[in-house]
Parts: C-alpha cells; structure tokens; sequence
C-alpha cells in the first residue's frame, strides 16, 4: 500500500568545495552548501512523517478489516442463534471486508513492482551518466504510482462502507429482537 519515491539519494557526489582566494567567492558557497543540507534534512524529517504516517495506516486498515470479519462472525452467529437467517447483507459485509484485505494486498504487491521498476529507471539513468534530477524522478513515479494511490482510496472507502453497514445492519437486527 506503501510507495514513496525518496528524493534523498544521490547518485553522484559533489566534490568539496574549495575555498577561492577572494573572500567573497569564499563566504558565499558554505552559506549555499548550509542551505542544500538544511533542505535536505527537513525533506528526510518529511519523509520520515509520510512513512510513520503509512505505517500506521497499514496497521490500522488490516486490524479493522480482520477485527470487522471477527466482529461480525461473532455478531451475526448471535443474531443466527435468535433466529435470524444468514441472508445476503451479512454475505454482503464480509465480502466487503474480506475484498478490503485483498485489495489492501494487492496494493503492497503493486507498489513492490512500481519500486522495482523506478530502480531499473534510476539505474539507466545512472548508468547513462545523467545527473540526478528531482523533477524527472517525480516524473516517472507519477506514471507508476496512481494505480497504488486509487487502490488505496478504494480500501479506504471500502473498509468505511464495511463498518458503517455493519453498525446498521446490526442496529435494526438487534432492536427488532
């Protein structure tokens, strides 16, 4: 469910900075060289967030579709017990639980595949010499990454379709006993 391409690697490394004989050559560069890695610490702290960010995502989308297929087993072999029959809205929101697991897996295997292929594109890249360049980068994951980005809304939505059904189904079964 999880594909974030990293801006952070560097492919070439900048050789260090010399300082000119002219003092104000000299004074300006380290202010430019402070400057990239002050960017590039807040771009890592801002990784850092997307990724813990995800993760609890990922966490959460798997513990609230397993917990609403256990939730609603439990459930609905309650409401079987009071004599109400298994019938297609209970066939309906496991379905939508359990089609949220698979999606939610099918989304991780599509991200692995996009993150290989971005590492074959990184390494032509490389391997032709070109500089690395942010912009073309954003690019090419663009390309890849929105089949993983509607997947995901697709989970989402589907997981909150799953819990506000159950809440009602379960309500008006229970009330009416």
């Amino acid at each position: 469910m999880r594909f974030h391409f990293i801006h952070i690697l560097r492919f070439q490394q900048q050789p260090p900075k010399l300082y000119q004989a002219f003092p104000q050559e000299s004074q300006q560069e380290p202010h430019q060289d402070s400057n990239d890695e002050v960017y590039l610490k807040e771009h890592e702290r801002l990784e850092a967030i997307i990724s813990d960010s995800e993760d609890i995502w990922e966490e959460r989308t798997y513990q609230i579709a397993a917990g609403g297929l256990s939730i609603t087993f439990a459930i609905f072999s309650y409401l079987s017990g009071r004599d109400i029959k298994l019938d297609w809205q209970m066939i309906l929101i496991w379905s939508l639980y359990a089609f949220a697991l698979l999606l939610n897996y099918a989304s991780h295997r599509i991200s692995i595949h996009d993150a290989r292929k971005m590492q074959g594109f990184m390494k032509k890249r490389r391997d032709k010499g070109l500089p690395y360049d942010e912009d073309e980068m954003n690019k090419a994951y663009s390309k890849q990454g929105w089949l993983t980005i509607l997947i995901n809304w697709i989970v989402g939505l589907t997981l909150a379709g799953a819990v506000i059904y159950t809440i009602v189904y379960t309500c008006i079964h229970i009330l009416s006993l």
